[in-house]
């Protein structure tokens, strides 16, 4: 008879540790000594259509600093004087050749005369326009609105020898039309 309890202790034994690795299994945990039972992870299921996200839009690039400047009410009023009767001159810009340390070339809108609203005549200069007050040098002519609607000389004919399209004048132009 001595072998009964220790059958049914070893059996209860059994049984209680059968218990606890299926409980453990199923994650209902078995006491202080039993490991945490694994927390559920929530799932995301597709259900419709997938749509693709972009990338975030890229930094805005910082604009080029302009070479529009402002031009001196003197250096307008010298340049105004070659002008014919009854053309007038506004928006005005300069800028510096990169091309030839000591010409400026001068754009600004006309009307009045042969010109239609919006022409914009283009001048160089030998001297810095953006000062007010400034000396005046040699101006001419660097295109042909600014020729025929002056009597300034005309910039390749001239001691300057320059020309519209180095590099100032298409930018002083493009200045002047957009109102700088």
């Amino acid at each position: 008879m001595k072998r009964k309890p220790l059958v049914i202790t070893l059996s209860v034994v059994g049984a209680l540790a059968l218990i606890g690795i299926v409980g453990n299994a199923l994650g209902l945990g078995g006491g202080a000594d039993a490991e945490a039972a694994p927390t559920a992870q929530p799932t995301t299921i597709a259900t419709g259509p997938t749509t693709k996200t972009s990338a975030p839009p890229a930094a805005e690039e910082e604009p080029e600093p302009t070479r529009c400047l402002a031009v001196a009410e003197s250096a307008k009023a010298a340049i105004s004087e070659g002008l014919q009767g009854g053309i007038t001159l506004d928006s005005w810009a300069a800028v510096r050749s990169e091309d030839r340390e000591a010409v400026w070339f001068v754009s600004a809108k006309g009307s009045g005369g042969f010109l239609q609203d919006g022409d914009v005549l283009t001048f160089a200069t030998g001297y810095d326009p953006t000062i007010e007050g400034g000396a005046l040098g040699l101006t001419v002519s660097a295109d042909g609105f600014a020729q025929q609607a002056t009597t300034w000389p005309y910039g390749p004919d001239s001691a300057l020898g320059v020309s519209f399209v180095e590099d100032g004048g298409p930018e002083s132009r493009e200045c002047a039309a957009e109102g700088f």
